[in-house]
């Protein structure tokens, strides 16, 4: 989490990914790294990540998550589709001081 917090993605995502090989039933690894991927601009990878987070059904942000991948890449219909499956409300999530919101869709 401190490596997301001091932009050094390529390091979360390593550490995450270490944490992944000692549980990979484990979402939190999964979250962490995601959001690394997100960050980095590597959506592909990220959406990648929330799948396994979903398959493993222990987070229920996950559908948060790949909401703003799928806004990120202009799919505002798999965005809704999937605040509408989402089980809880959005994470108030935090980067360098300020609150991150999803973008309003249309």
């Amino acid at each position: 989490m401190v490596m997301l917090l001091i932009d050094d993605y390529k390091q979360a995502i390593e550490n995450a990914s270490q944490a992944i090989q000692v549980n990979p039933k484990n979402a939190n690894g999964y979250t962490m790294r995601s959001f690394a991927y997100l960050l980095s601009g590597n959506n592909k990878q990220a959406s990648e990540d929330i799948k396994k987070i979903i398959k493993i059904g222990s987070e229920p942000g996950a559908y948060f998550l790949r909401s703003i991948i799928h806004v990120q890449m202009g799919n505002n219909k798999g965005a809704m589709e999937d605040l509408n499956n989402n089980t809880c409300p959005p994470p108030r999530m935090y980067l360098r001081g300020q609150r991150v919101q999803l973008p309003l869709l249309e």
